[in-house]
């Protein structure tokens, strides 16, 4: 089963995919993109999401609280709705099961966020999701000389509902990078970069990796998304130009928006660079393909898959990118 994933949006744009999900516009705040709210511990809030229904036809649609998660190459991400809640997703209460729209309809529910007493303070992550009652059937991914693929997709919105326990001024930011690697895909080298939220704060980053080898250097742009406190991420960073089966000097920094920085210095060995072809299966996701065995038209397709599930999983990026969750 494939997902597509859209964050405080109506999705009428894409065929096939007619309901949303944001915070309810309030005077004070004005549009909300994703639930932003300050308590302490035992503390608790109020507010309401409003569900639309785009379609010319009535939909049911099932509502759950998900658990905020970071990326593996970081970002914000929720999982686990529709199980038995976990961390943050446990706070939110009040919502129903499933709601009913009308064509064209729309409704306004209302929640609680209730912050358990004793809770440690610090940044956490929760999501309201939302998706239909009812799959659809499976849906064609394309077919090639004789063989096709189908997989059910199931489209979903998730609202953030971002949670600051104590005030921000108690909670410190910081963010450490443990380790850099390399791999390559076809003849790019790249340079992993593992980070993780050691603070207390959502941390989001920008910085540069700088390497010398072979008498060269390069320099090599790193861009951090949002790290959730206690997680961990890996930057892949594409590095054109470091000589491959060579031994490179590289320091690699981080500076957050909160102000704290992270650093990394110390030597990789770049791995030997082939010529194997690469096939770009998705916004960011290339697949190297191996030599005489499967035929690239069979990658092409798993690249089809892949772009359904990225397609709305894109507009979560833009959006979280352009407004995330961050400790100021």
């Amino acid at each position: 089963m494939l997902t597509e994933t859209c964050v405080a949006a109506t999705a009428g744009a894409v065929s096939g995919f007619a309901f949303g999900a944001a915070p309810v516009t309030k005077a004070h705040l004005g549009a909300r993109s994703y639930f932003s709210f300050t308590l302490q511990p035992g503390g608790v809030a109020r507010d309401a999401v409003v569900v639309s229904n785009t379609a010319a036809a009535p939909v049911t649609l099932k509502l759950g609280a998900s658990a905020g998660t970071t990326a593996n190459g970081s970002g914000d991400g929720y999982a686990g709705a529709y199980g038995g809640c976990r961390a943050a997703a446990c706070w939110i209460h009040g919502l129903p099961a499933t709601v009913t729209l009308p064509a064209k309809g729309r409704k306004t529910l209302a929640f609680t966020v209730s912050v358990p007493s004793g809770t440690p303070l610090r940044q956490y992550l929760a999501g309201i999701t939302i998706e239909p009652a009812q799959s659809g059937g499976p849906t064609s991914l394309g077919s090639k000389g004789g063989a096709g693929a189908q997989a059910v997709i199931t489209r979903q919105v998730n609202v953030g509902v971002a949670i600051t326990v104590g005030s921000l001024s108690q909670l410190v930011s910081r963010l450490l990078i443990s380790a850099v690697s390399t791999s390559s895909i076809g003849t790019t080298p790249r340079l992993l970069v593992h980070e993780r939220n050691v603070g207390q704060t959502f941390v989001h980053a920008k910085g540069a990796a700088v390497c010398t080898a072979n008498g060269g250097r390069y320099w090599f742009s790193v861009v951090s998304e949002t790290v959730l406190p206690g997680d961990t991420a890996v930057l892949t960073v594409n590095a054109p130009g470091l000589p491959g089966g060579k031994t490179a000097s590289c320091t690699v920094k981080l500076n957050s928006a909160t102000g704290g920085s992270a650093a990394w210095r110390g030597t990789v060995h770049v791995p030997k660079l082939t010529s194997t072809p690469v096939v770009h299966t998705a916004p960011g996701v290339y697949t190297a393909l191996p030599k005489k065995t499967t035929p690239w038209w069979a990658f092409a397709l798993v690249g089809i898959g892949a772009a359904a599930v990225v397609l709305l999983g894109v507009l979560v990026v833009v959006v979280l990118r352009r407004k995330p969750p961050a400790a100021a």
